[in-house]
């Protein structure tokens, strides 16, 4: 099946607008998150899909439920589609922190971590209505990593 524009009375409308108005679709943007040195944060489970892209630096992402543990570099972006809880981190010796913690100081957006600013990343999230994850999100996997030279990372950062 191809995507593409089409014309009803008139007006352009576009398939993709309607697949996700019918599954209720809405995005959020979440804080960024600045870190240095050796660091490492622990995200509860996501009420729906989370989204992260490493603005500058690198990282790791671990999603121990599914026992996936993924290089992120600058560039890159990852979609986590189930409700897992997740660690980002630099240093694999590090205890990690709760992401409530570090977010409860967010100053202009941006929480802090660790010592020094090497790494930046943007994140935010899309929740959608219950048949989504029928129709949608039971069919991608957990992780969905994007690397930085994919050509579909630059729309989703």
């Amino acid at each position: 099946m191809v995507l593409s524009l089409s014309h009803v009375r008139g007006a352009c409308v576009d398939p993709l607008e309607d697949v996700l108005a019918l599954l209720r679709t809405r995005g959020h943007v979440s804080s960024g998150l600045t870190a240095g040195g050796d660091w490492a944060v622990r995200f509860p489970p996501p009420r729906g899909v989370k989204f992260n892209a490493v603005e500058r630096g690198s990282c790791e992402l671990l999603v121990a439920d599914e026992g996936l543990r993924v290089e992120l570099g600058e560039g890159d972006c990852f979609l986590l589609t189930r409700p897992l809880p997740f660690v980002l981190r630099r240093g694999p010796d590090v205890t990690p922190v709760d992401a409530s913690e570090v977010f409860a100081d967010a100053v202009d957006g941006f929480a802090r971590t660790g010592t020094g600013d090497e790494v930046v990343l943007i994140g935010g999230g899309f929740t959608f209505g219950e048949r989504a994850r029928v129709l949608l999100l039971d069919a991608l996997p957990a992780v969905l990593h994007v690397p930085a030279a994919a050509p579909q990372s630059e729309s989703l950062r």
